[in-house]
């Protein structure tokens, strides 16, 4: 298993305060994050970055959390990052839809950081 502080996590995240605790939150962790007000700035951070993990939220301007799952999952250079969706909605049909779109899992927000790295 990778340490720590070789796990970069791509957090896309259209709220400033929500993206920011989480990369604060992550940190006390030890886990190195970048973050993305959208998925089109995501797509450029992949370019120029490696990343474990792409945190998202299903809510996003432009394109939705959703879109950018289908889209990464197509593209051979980033279909085997894992990927969890983040959402307020946790209705079983929308988690049930992302799951079954490729999404590795599903966290509801307000997401508990403790919980979510243990």
């Amino acid at each position: 298993m990778a340490s720590q502080q070789s796990v970069r996590i791509l957090i896309v995240e259209d709220n400033v305060f929500t993206a920011k605790l989480l990369t604060i939150q992550l940190s006390e962790y030890g886990y190195i994050s970048h973050t993305a007000s959208s998925a089109e700035a995501a797509l450029d951070l992949l370019e120029k970055n490696t990343y474990t993990l792409i945190l998202c939220d299903l809510y996003l301007p432009e394109m939705s959390g959703l879109s950018f799952l289908n889209h990464i999952r197509k593209d051979i250079l980033y279909a085997d990052i894992p990927f969890l969706i983040m959402s307020s909605d946790n209705t079983e049909s929308t988690i049930v839809r992302l799951l079954q779109a490729g999404a590795d899992d599903y966290i509801t927000k307000p997401i508990q950081t403790k919980v979510f790295v243990s």
